[in-house]
């Protein structure tokens, strides 16, 4: 179940993805959503106190670009890792190798006080 933790965060985003309106006709849909959801290059100027904070973030469109992404693009992200993860770990049998050494290095600790 591990390795389809993907899939709900992928159908948020993309959901989120196909309903962004585009700014104007000028610009495509399509790269406007991905400015949206995954490019970088914030311009979130210093603030003195939480009212300022508060009165930047209604004008500041990179603010609520920002807020977008760790609500929608960061949960992907930690799905896709934890999914991958969980793969690699059941690929490996590495959950059992820990185990065993884990086993392993009790036995011979508590053999020696016997």
């Amino acid at each position: 179940m591990a390795q389809f933790v993907w899939v709900v965060p992928t159908a948020i985003l993309a959901y989120k993805f196909l309903t962004f309106p585009a700014p104007s006709i000028f610009h495509s849909q399509f790269s406007a959503a991905f400015h949206q959801s995954f490019e970088g290059g914030f311009l979130i100027p210093e603030f003195r106190d939480w009212h300022d904070f508060w009165t930047m973030v209604g004008s500041n469109h990179d603010m609520m670009r920002g807020k977008a992404q760790l609500d929608f693009t960061a949960p992907f992200y930690a799905g896709i890792g934890y999914s991958v993860a969980a793969w690699v770990g059941r690929r490996t049998n590495l959950n059992q190798k820990d185990s065993e050494k884990v086993k392993n290095w009790e036995d011979s600790r508590f053999e020696s006080r016997r």
